[in-house]
């Protein structure tokens, strides 16, 4: 009786009902649910036989109701409670061009509250800038050939540090009355610095930094004024990135991001010590951010899908006090100099959709500049784009004709699950899509027709939840289900059953996920070990699969391009980064019908196009592909590229008359067109966001 009591009420506080008050209530639904149980079989001569069994019950769940009562308020007290922040807007102008709105882009306040140091896009580079909260023109701080980031002050607000070229860390001082640079910045790094943020001890003379120790990653520290660094911690793979120090300087507190969204707030003594775990809880990505004081962090506790992400508030060692929302399109960027302080960042930012001609010509809008539009696929025959689009707040999907006539929705019955992005097949009858309501709970693909708006469970299990590639002829996609402790790769039409390609075991590792294509009954895949990767092709049902190219190197893992067989079937392109290499050259590989490698493998350099690339679609004939691409010369903005499988010919940049960045892009059944969509910053501004309410609770 108590077991079945206390699972009701933890189950009905889980999905919000309202038990303080409503004994009778919970009378009722626990005698009901009682005589439910004892008259299953719906005869009455049954249930007159049971009724000394029935009374003693119900005395026993009026004994229970008292302690179910407190158990109820026991789970509604370790609830924490939700909080409506105070907003302050610190700064902000209409030509203020930040990045995408995302909590990874830091906001420095300055510890005596007079500046803000910033990073911000101007002629096709970010610099660090810095403006007064009093008001006036932003100066300035950096200028140099390569992009500059993460601002962090100092203790003694007259100081900034910063990543820079190299990418190493750098400081430069700033003149107190003017804000502007005094001198030229110093370099204090002599290795990479990473992009997870680095800390500035309380005294100022120390920068602690993530960073590569051997095969593994650390955290390092290094004299603000330059020299030798130590390692304070030898990790595994894992990150141990927005670091903190303690106020006595003893230890550093950092966010450790694990394995399946497992993440931990660590304590690593300066003096090389065994770390220490203070709370570890499950979160998706890495939106996470410690107080100035190693007291607080704030991290994601739920992404309601179609709205704004929830956020809660907590002690590093783990103990929630308030949960909040922000409003649409802020973020935080980082705790502020006072307690129960947040700093946000606010973007108005839009991406029309455009279509640009492959081979030359004026490209056309052909949308409003009011949303963030993104292509998602055309028809077969090339006259409609799909793409995802908003109205009224809400997350809606359209088909754009080419010419410019009337657009349609095609309404999903069910919002679409976390960043996965539906997929149209090519007679438009069908939308294949990630379901559900909550990016923390467990997601369904499911199969919606068009016509009768009927939709089928494909797989209440899917992996591999970033899209569904459709296969050569552009009528079949694959999914990846997990069944039995396995990821299966399995293709389907959407009028026929499925059938299974392969089956990997469940990836353990950021180099450990397949990544794999399907073209007919071929499929390809890379596997990195080590220092080592290599490129398999195997046959849909066969166990045996050949090792077509294994290289020194990475070949194709996560944020890299996975494999991509050819529209022909007869060539495979996979991104390949060769040891210590900044850039990202594409590996081609020609196979037989049967799963073999025709002749030697060839290294692409995609010279002088990006240094970075992703999003390779192939053109229909075979002889080239186009991709997304980031990082030559001294721009930052992203791109779409063509190139061509001929080394004589030149990357071309297709968007160069774009001065914006492009995020994604499809290309027509016919390679004739793209339909893309570009940011257009309509505007930012930087916010103190107050929660102090939730410490004040704390401490009551």
């Amino acid at each position: 009786m108590w077991e079945f009591g206390r699972a009701l009420v933890e189950n009905s506080v889980l999905y919000g009902a309202q038990f303080s008050g409503a004994l009778s209530f919970l009378a009722g639904a626990l005698v009901g649910a009682l005589a439910a149980l004892v008259c299953l079989g719906g005869l009455v001569l049954e249930c007159a036989r049971r009724e000394k069994t029935l009374a003693r019950l119900l005395v026993a769940a009026l004994l229970t109701l008292p302690a179910l009562a407190a158990l109820s308020l026991e789970l509604r007290a370790q609830e924490p409670p939700t909080v409506e922040p105070q907003y302050t807007r610190l700064f902000g102008a209409d030509s203020l061009r930040l990045f995408p709105v995302t909590p990874s882009r830091p906001v420095s306040v300055s510890p005596d509250g007079r500046w803000i140091a910033y990073e911000s896009f101007d002629n096709e580079r970010i610099d660090i800038w810095v403006v007064s909260m009093a008001g006036g023109a932003p100066v300035r701080i950096t200028n140099g050939r390569d992009s500059e980031d993460r601002p962090t002050w100092f203790p003694s607000s007259d100081r900034i540090a910063f990543r820079g070229s190299g990418p190493f860390i750098y400081t430069v001082a700033i003149d107190p009355h003017s804000g502007h640079p005094v001198g030229s910045p110093r370099q204090v790094t002599i290795e990479r610095a990473s992009a997870h943020g680095f800390a500035i001890s309380p005294d100022g003379k120390w920068i602690a930094y993530p960073a590569v120790v051997g095969d593994r990653l650390g955290l390092r520290v290094v004299p603000a004024a330059g020299g030798a660094a130590r390692t304070v911690w030898e990790g595994e793979r894992s990150i141990c990135g927005s670091a903190v120090w303690s106020p006595d300087g003893d230890s550093l507190h950092c966010v450790k991001w694990g394995k399946a969204d497992r993440h931990s707030v660590l304590r690593v003594p300066i003096d090389g010590g065994e770390p220490e775990t203070l709370s570890t809880w499950s979160g998706s990505g890495r939106s996470t951010s410690i107080s100035p004081d190693a007291r607080y962090v704030y991290r994601k506790a739920a992404e309601p899908s179609g709205k704004p992400p929830i956020w809660e508030l907590a002690t590093v060692d783990g103990r929630a006090l308030a949960r909040f929302t922000l409003p649409e399109n802020m973020a935080p960027s980082g705790f502020g100099p006072g307690e129960g302080e947040l700093i946000t960042v606010l973007t108005n930012i839009a991406a029309p959709l455009r279509i640009l001609p492959v081979n030359g010509g004026p490209t056309r809008q052909l949308t409003e500049t009011r949303a963030y539009d993104v292509p998602l696929r055309w028809t077969s025959g090339g006259r409609e784009v799909f793409f995802q689009t908003e109205l009224n707040g809400q997350r809606v999907y359209m088909l754009a004709p080419l010419d410019g006539s009337a657009m349609r929705q095609v309404p999903l019955p069910e919002p679409k699950w976390g960043k996965s992005m539906p997929q149209l097949s090519g007679d438009t009858r069908h939308v294949l899509w990630v379901a559900g309501k909550d990016a923390s709970l467990p997601p369904v693909l499911k199969l919606l027709s068009v016509e009768d708006n009927r939709t089928e469970v494909i797989t209440e299990s899917p992996c591999g939840l970033g899209g569904f590639r459709p296969t050569g002829d552009g009528e079949e996609y694959v999914y990846c289900t997990e069944r039995d402790g396995r990821n299966e790769y399995r293709a389907s039409r959407v009028d026929g059953p499925s059938r299974l390609v392969r089956s990997f075991p469940k990836s353990t590792g950021p180099w450990a996920a397949p990544s794999p294509d399907v073209h007919g009954d071929r499929i390809t895949y890379v596997e990195n070990t080590g220092q080592d990767g290599a490129l398999y092709v195997a046959l849909a049902g066969q166990e045996e699969a050949r090792r077509v190219v294994a290289r020194e190197g990475r070949i194709g893992t996560r944020g890299m391009q996975g494999p991509v067989w050819s529209p022909d079937g007869r060539l495979v392109v996979v991104g390949y980064a060769a040891p210590d290499a900044d850039d990202l050259a594409a590996l081609i590989v020609e196979v037989s019908n049967d799963g073999e490698r025709v002749a030697e493998p060839r290294i692409l350099d995609i010279e002088p196009g990006p240094d970075w690339w992703w999003d390779l679609q192939w053109l229909p004939d075979s002889r080239g592909f186009l991709i997304l691409g980031m990082g030559s010369d001294t721009t930052v903005d992203t791109d779409i590229w063509l190139v061509s499988l001929d080394p004589n010919d030149d990357p071309v940049k297709l968007t160069a008359d774009d001065p914006s960045s492009v995020w994604s892009f499809a290309l027509s059944p016919n390679g004739r067109h793209i339909a893309y969509s570009s940011d257009v910053v309509l505007g930012s501004s930087f916010w103190r966001v107050d929660l102090s309410d939730a410490l004040g609770a704390e401490g009551r």
